[in-house]
């Protein structure tokens, strides 16, 4: 009884929304990790890649990079959308919406518009006080080979020499061939990194 009684729990651990607080730091969780903190600690690096099977652990491993980043909002600021089928325009507004708190059918709904929003936002908030944007897009295998060649410029906006918008794609492994298929947007991308299960050690 008295084992049965240590074993209870107040809450489950392995909710389809896993919190961070249950992140397990295995070698590859550990691993994707740092390396997802050291490419937005870096002046130039525009993208990063994370993927992984289903069920390995990437969005508990996005959770935690995630409160790392609210954890130093002196300097960071960050976008999370959980992406589909979306246009440009669409992904675009709702970054802006969270970065500066707008509500998205009011912002206007073409491209050169809401890339003006978002650049006069990073010159007004952004570079000034010497800080980053850090977008995540989930589920990113499901976002068109249009619409990620698009994303990509966004990583185009540097000032003095560093790069101040960094977007990490995190998404199943198919992404990386999605990827593979585009030079452009491959060759953007400095870092990669494949989540695997768990080892029987871990």
């Amino acid at each position: 009884m008295e084992s049965y009684q240590y074993w209870m729990l107040d809450e489950y651990a392995f909710r389809e929304n896993a919190e961070s607080k249950y992140f397990y730091k295995s070698l590859h969780h550990q691993e994707a990790l740092d390396r997802l903190n050291y490419v937005v600690e870096s002046k130039n690096m525009g993208m990063g890649l994370l993927t992984g099977e289903i069920g390995a652990g990437k969005t508990m491993t996005r959770n935690v990079f995630i409160d790392t980043i609210v954890d130093d909002a002196m300097n960071y600021e960050y976008a999370v959308m959980e992406t589909a089928d979306f246009s440009f325009v669409d992904i675009l507004s709702d970054i802006i919406s969270q970065l500066c708190h707008y509500n998205a059918s009011e912002l206007p709904q073409t491209k050169y518009k809401l890339y003006n929003i978002f650049k006069e936002y990073l010159e007004s908030k952004i570079i000034p006080f010497d800080k980053k944007v850090v977008i995540i897009l989930d589920e990113a295998q499901k976002i068109s080979k249009s619409v990620l060649d698009a994303l990509k410029d966004l990583t185009n906006i540097v000032y003095d020499n560093v790069s101040v918008v960094t977007i990490i794609l995190v998404g199943q492994p198919e992404l990386k061939d999605k990827i593979k298929s585009l030079p452009q947007v491959d060759q953007r991308i400095s870092l990669k990194y494949h989540i695997d299960y768990m080892n029987l050690e871990d």
